[in-house]
């Protein structure tokens, strides 16, 4: 039996959950983003998992770039 719990350079995959409860947002508009390619994420049988440098790499793009620049 493969054992993944000792895995070096392991990864933490969040629920849709966890990241719509983080962000503030519905748990419908974090499946929007994954559907849309805006969010990566890996569906593991019924359930969809996202990496947590995916949110990471997400918030960069999508977030702290748009966060400045508007003050006057």
């Amino acid at each position: 039996m493969l054992d993944l719990t000792n895995l070096k350079g392991e990864k933490k995959l969040l629920t849709l959950e966890e990241i719509a409860k983080e962000l503030r947002v519905s748990k419908r508009t974090v499946v929007r983003w994954v559907q849309q390619g805006v969010l990566s994420a890996y569906r593991i049988g019924t359930v969809i998992r996202v990496p947590e440098d995916a949110l990471q790499k997400m918030l960069k793009q999508h977030w702290l770039e748009d966060s400045g620049g508007d003050e006057s």
